[in-house]
């Protein structure tokens, strides 16, 4: 069982940050949605949702690193539209393939299903893609499977989301 809430203090929320993360194996594919929810009297951060499937068959595993980022971007669309109305200041999209994140950033000409998934991935122009490393990547855990329930990173997300610097 994962701990919902994501505020400790009854206090107003100054802003929030919604951060998505992708990725992909041979196995399955997994994106996870953190918060970090900053109040006065404190910094709080955590899992707000999470999506895997299984991998689907013939799909190279940089293919599968689109349709990753794909759900991921489409979760933190959804989160942000569940949260209209409180102070969504920022979301990121983290992938820790350097190469799906050099074309979901910029331009070029690509085989039809890369074409297409770039495509739908920059429609979501509320979201910044920036590069994590694999080992904090909490979507790591879940497209490979297993068990996360006693997992701090997949519960909280890493913990350099909090300082803004990192």
């Amino acid at each position: 069982m994962v701990a919902r809430a994501l505020i400790c203090a009854q206090e107003p929320i100054k802003e929030i940050e919604l951060h998505a993360f992708g990725d992909s194996s041979k196995n399955g594919v997994c994106a996870t949605v953190h918060a970090v929810v900053r109040q006065p009297s404190s910094v709080n951060q955590g899992l707000v949702t999470a999506k895997a499937r299984l991998a689907k068959q013939g799909l190279t595993i940089p293919q599968l690193e689109f349709v990753s980022a794909h759900i991921a971007a489409n979760l933190i669309t959804n989160v942000g539209n569940a949260l209209v109305g409180f102070p969504v200041k920022q979301c990121y999209g983290w992938l820790d393939s350097s190469v799906a994140l050099h074309r979901v950033k910029g331009g070029g000409e690509y085989k039809q299903f890369v074409e297409n998934r770039v495509k739908k991935i920059q429609g979501h122009t509320q979201i910044t893609w920036r590069h994590v490393s694999t080992m904090d990547n909490p979507a790591d855990l879940g497209s490979r499977g297993g068990p996360v329930d006693d997992n701090k990173l997949w519960k909280q997300g890493p913990s350099w989301l909090k300082d803004k610097d990192k």
